[in-house]
């Protein structure tokens, strides 16, 4: 009895064996085909047991397969043959493939940006997978493909509409303050000038601060000439009674009052001084020649020790503007946590807000790290 079963027994293996020996002949011959989807097939047999085939695109990683999105698709890390395409990282079967780049502050291949570790942070315009974060005009914050932000979206004040700092202007911080680069006296008429006779000196025509003063014309490249004579009481002139007139005991041929003096010391508001220092030497703070105000802090010109200067009206000391005494106010950048928005403030140098250092934002914000 015994004899029998082991016999029947093993007549069944031979027969299992030649079932799995024909199976791998017809998925042989199969293999020279497609299977399912368009796809090539390759048989696995495995220790004996029943055929495989291993199908890209269908989610699963299967055979010599190394990744498997569940589709055929190339260009999204996993290849149309089921390889992981370089610069990406495939983690799960049937899952999207991630680039594996992202972060080393690369701009390469499928990125639009790459800012490092500070991608994805806090005010960063740069996502964790490197696509760029919408940027405004006109928000406060400087971003990518922008030199300034003043907060606004208007242009002629130093940072244009599209923010781009402006020709003839500097513009720093944020929100940006922008100053006029020009400088007065250096004999160029440059944006804000309306002359410029090499020298800012007033009492010639040209002021201080570059414009042309009352009663005088000034041509480019030429001094600036007194208008005394034309019968008009103007600018620094005390008198004129027309160039027939002028030069009697009433009216100098030079528009003066005979016997007022500029320069005694004494203001004579009613003849035009302004200023009478006794000295009139023009220097900042101090009165020119004609007794006319020098270079002084309000009068709209960064000059002398000053830092800025929006005149006498905008010099109000409020956050990113000027202090009456023409300092800088406190702003996004200046060191120290201020302002109704700040988060922190590391200051503006190399390893300051937005350097590689810091853990505070361009805009005084905090990274957030997730």
């Amino acid at each position: 009895m015994n004899a029998q079963y082991l016999s029947l027994l093993g007549f069944l293996v031979l027969g299992c064996n030649a079932n799995v020996e024909l199976g791998n002949r017809d998925a042989g011959t199969a293999s020279g085909g497609s299977a399912a989807g368009g796809q090539s097939s390759t048989n696995v047999a495995t220790g004996g047991q029943t055929a495989l085939f291993a199908v890209c695109g269908n989610g699963r990683i299967e055979s010599a397969e190394q990744c498997d999105d569940g589709n055929t698709a190339g260009s999204d890390g996993c290849s149309a043959q089921c390889t992981i395409e370089a610069g990406w990282a495939c983690a799960d079967p049937g899952e999207p493939c991630h680039w594996s780049l992202c972060g080393d502050g690369i701009v390469q291949s499928i990125e639009q940006c790459d800012l490092g570790r500070q991608n994805g942070q806090g005010a960063s315009t740069c996502s964790s997978d490197c696509r760029i974060i919408s940027v405004t005009c006109g928000n406060g914050a400087v971003e990518v493909g922008e030199s300034c932000d003043d907060g606004n979206s208007v242009g002629g004040d130093g940072c244009a509409a599209n923010c781009a700092t402006e020709a003839g202007w500097n513009c720093t911080g944020t929100p940006s303050t922008c100053v006029s680069a020009s400088r007065c006296g250096d004999g160029i008429v440059e944006l804000g000038e309306s002359c410029d006779d090499g020298n800012t000196a007033g009492g010639d025509g040209c002021a201080h601060n570059c414009l042309v003063e009352g009663g005088w014309t000034c041509a480019t490249g030429q001094p600036c000439v007194l208008m005394c004579g034309d019968g008009l009481v103007q600018g620094a002139e005390q008198c004129d009674l027309g160039a027939a007139l002028n030069g009697n005991d009433q009216c100098t041929t030079n528009c003066r009052i005979p016997g007022s003096s500029c320069g005694d010391g004494i203001v004579q508001s009613g003849i035009g001084e302004q200023c009478d220092d006794g000295v009139n030497n023009g220097n900042y703070g101090g009165c020119t020649s004609n007794c006319l105000l020098g270079p002084h802090c309000g009068d709209g010109v960064v000059n002398g020790p000053e830092s800025c200067d929006f005149g006498a009206a905008g010099n109000l000391g409020e956050y990113g503007g000027c202090t009456a005494t023409c300092k800088l106010a406190a702003y996004c950048g200046d060191g120290i946590k201020n302002g109704p928005d700040e988060q922190c403030d590391d200051g503006s140098g190399p390893n300051g807000n937005g350097g590689p250092t810091s853990t505070c934002t361009n805009a005084c914000l905090e990274y957030v790290h997730g």
